[in-house]
């Protein structure tokens, strides 16, 4: 299973409780759907960078941050779900990255700036042109 990251708007005016059914409604499709919730974090009332068609007026929004593991049936389902959700203003549902462990990345060789000297011929096929 993948691992993705849902961040959504929450219209503002919605108190906690009714914040708290929306989540859990979201985990239970997911579940339902193969999918399982590692966290969920509440980032609050945020500023809306522009107003939407749909939510005129609106100019904030509750932020929420779901992720998540699962396929592909996962996401569509919770996607469509969000979708018909009124109170959803906006909403993305991205692969997650995943994160390595330190010393796990790969380095990167700019041969112009080692401090090695580097042969002549081979900077000219680098460059594709004649020093």
């Amino acid at each position: 299973m993948a691992s993705y990251d849902a961040i959504f708007a929450l219209a503002p005016g919605l108190t906690e409780e009714k914040i708290d059914a929306l989540l859990a409604k979201f985990e239970k499709k997911l579940k339902d759907n193969g999918g399982e919730v590692e966290k969920t974090e509440k980032w609050g009332l945020k500023k809306l960078n522009y107003e939407f068609k749909k939510h005129k007026g609106v100019k904030d929004g509750f932020y929420v941050l779901m992720t998540f593991n699962g396929g592909g049936k996962a996401v569509s389902a919770l996607r469509e779900l969000m979708r018909l959700q009124e109170e959803v203003i906006r909403q993305i549902i991205t692969l997650a990255k995943k994160e390595s462990a330190p010393g796990e990345e790969e380095a990167v060789v700019f041969p112009e700036l080692s401090a090695e000297p580097v042969p002549k011929g081979s900077q000219e096929e680098a460059s594709g042109q004649p020093q």
